[in-house]
């Protein structure tokens, strides 16, 4: 199989080395690398693949036969080709004068195929012809054949040469395997698979990605950050209710860890209207999604304060758990054996099976949890039992009586909802599949990302787009085509106020956009108990120790105040349950008591302030 590299040449393709404008190094990385893609091409654009097609079959007006020579290179290259085809490839109307000089010259030939296919081609494939029925001849034909064509079948193959369709088929499959030809679904209307020539594929994939690479107007941080705000539903007109809408809100976040209160004080909370855990508990008990800690903090560390959440079906390429089995201590293994033998089991049935007490087999459940081994099936077993502090348990040194009225160590407080599970490994995904798992992620979540690699294959298989979309982010930007038109959206007129916690992963403000007060200097957000407020994605009021400092930031209009208040006392609305705080009580404005500030009437006649 000849380089990538020389395609062009192979080809005699002019205009090859054009490439918009991109550094020839990052092409020539390219090139290499989509020689190994194992990921199927996306759906061709049907106008571009047959404007390819033409061009290489030579029907287009500038690369038509003009005299015998040029008719006779034009045969060499395609092969064979019907006198209807010949008179589609030649200039002049008098294309038979062309064809009689070049048989009274004996350099082509007359010949018919087994399915009554009558062809002109070079006199030198004679001998390949009459030797059609070995599979070396077959498969010499067929690639010169699919190195000038777009995606075809394997029928229509066998019927123009007259061969079998079971021994087209395994001549195709062979050089597929080989990687000269791609197989896949590229253009509608096939009812079953289409061939197409690597080379070939990659010119088609190029325009396509040409014909993809318009100017397009750059979005300001505040367009960027608005646009995040809608998807990940924290905009009031975007927010979602029920148990589907805690879903479509995790989905975005799957792989993140965040504190544990955090994902319904200020994520769900925010996402979702009313927001109960009960939602959250029902959706892990039916095995829609995991709870578990994608930073792995090793057995004997001290207890993870964060945990992340997946789908159940992402669990496996989300989590790296390598080694983690062989951190634990033995007893706490038996627990884990237990698990993955007798499957989903309640703690006191592990407890009676390990001969460990009720604490001793919730220690090892959170030392599991905490390796990532093993998850509960609710939220509330997590918050119940409280895997920030797990009980601390001394190793038995053999089985004792409690007397009556001996301490028996932490109890807790309330009952652990549901069963335990162990967390099965998945079979490993290639690392192209990976990377192009993760960037789908990254791609929903955000819009954009800097797999390189990943998102260039998936931008030559169509299913991203490649550009500079925001202004202030560095490096190559890919993106969702639909992400792209919501982010053009316009904003309108009396855009409400947005509060979003400073913590919480849709917020770009401090952690990729700097923020800035009236004046200029920068602000450094808490990493804890802040929020921001956002008029059209732009930064309007920083609160900062749960609401008691409030300051004005860069955007800052007087007209803000109304809507500044109410996105605050919205915190105070949702259930209690999802409460970061149970009121909010302002201290100072801009650094002044508050109470000597033209905002305290305000703040007071909406309860926050005293």
């Amino acid at each position: 199989m000849p380089s990538p590299f020389v395609y062009p040449l192979l080809l005699a393709w002019d205009w090859a080395y054009l490439d918009a404008g991109h550094a020839e190094e990052r092409r020539s990385d390219a090139v290499s690398m989509r020689k190994a893609w194992s990921s199927p091409a996306g759906p061709l654009d049907p106008t571009v693949a047959f404007a390819v097609e033409a061009e290489l079959q030579k029907t287009t007006p500038e690369r038509r036969a003009r005299d015998a020579n040029e008719l006779a290179a034009l045969l060499d290259e395609l092969g064979d080709l019907t006198e209807a085809e010949i008179a589609a490839r030649v200039a002049t109307d008098d294309y038979r004068s062309l064809l009689d000089a070049l048989a009274a010259e004996r350099r082509v030939v007359q010949v018919d195929f087994p399915g009554g296919h009558h062809a002109w081609m070079d006199a030198t494939e004679l001998e390949t012809f009459r030797a059609m029925p070995s599979a070396a001849a077959v498969e010499r034909v067929l690639l010169r054949a699919l190195r000038t064509r777009g995606p075809v079948t394997a029928a229509t193959l066998g019927q123009r040469y007259g061969v079998p369709a079971d021994g087209i088929t395994s001549v195709l499959e062979a050089l597929t395997a080989r990687g000269v030809l791609r197989r896949g679904e590229f253009l509608a209307g096939a009812e079953t698979p289409q061939y197409v020539h690597v080379a070939v594929l990659d010119e088609i994939q190029r325009r396509q990605l040409r014909a993809r690479r318009l100017p397009r107007a750059v979005a300001s941080p505040p367009q960027f950050a608005a646009f995040l705000l809608r998807r990940h539903h924290l905009h009031p007109e975007h927010r979602l209710v029920g148990p589907p809408g805690v879903l479509a809100s995790l989905e975005l976040l799957q792989g993140e860890d965040l504190p544990v209160r955090l994902w319904e004080q200020e994520i769900l909370g925010a996402r979702v209207d009313g927001f109960e855990r009960e939602w959250l508990d029902r959706l892990g008990l039916s095995g829609e999604i995991v709870w578990t800690p994608f930073a792995h903090a090793g057995a004997g560390r001290a207890a993870t304060a964060r945990i992340g959440v997946a789908l159940r079906e992402n669990l496996g390429w989300l989590r790296d758990r390598a080694g983690a089995a062989a951190e634990v201590e033995t007893r706490t293994k038996n627990v884990l054996l237990h698990l993955q033998l007798r499957g989903a089991s309640f703690a006191q049935e592990l407890g009676r099976v390990t001969g460990l007490t009720t604490d001793e087999t919730h220690a090892a459940l959170w030392e599991l949890f905490r390796a990532g081994l093993a998850a509960p099936d609710t939220y509330s077993a997590i918050i119940a039992t409280g895997a920030t502090t797990p009980a601390r348990v001394e190793p038995p040194r053999g089985r004792r009586k409690w007397r009556r009225g001996e301490a028996r160590g932490p109890r807790r407080a309330l009952p652990v909802v549901g069963r335990w599970s162990a967390l099965a490994d998945e079979d490993p995904l290639s690392p192209e599949e990976l990377e192009e798992a993760r960037a789908h992620l990254l791609l929903a979540d955000t819009g954009w990302s800097a797999l390189r690699h990943a998102l260039l294959r998936m931008e030559y298989g169509g299913e991203v787009v490649r550009g500079y979309f925001v202004e202030g982010l560095s490096g190559e930007q890919y993106a969702l085509e639909d992400a792209l038109e919501d982010l053009a959206t316009s904003p309108r007129r009396g855009a409400a106020h947005v509060l979003v916690a400073v913590s919480d992963p849709a917020n770009v403000w401090g952690r990729v956009f700097t923020i800035t007060r009236a004046d200029g200097t920068r602000v450094t957000p808490p990493r804890g108990a802040g929020w921001l407020v956002l008029r059209d994605g732009a930064p309007v009021l920083l609160a900062e120790n749960h609401g008691r400092e409030l300051g004005t930031l860069a955007a800052w209009q007087p007209a803000d105040l109304s809507g500044a208040i109410d996105a605050l006392a919205g915190v105070l609305e949702r259930p209690p349950a999802c409460r970061p705080v149970r009121r909010i009580d302002v201290a100072s404005w801009n650094g002044q008591p508050v109470a000597t500030t033209e905002v305290f009437g305000a703040l007071r006649r909406a309860g926050l302030a005293v």
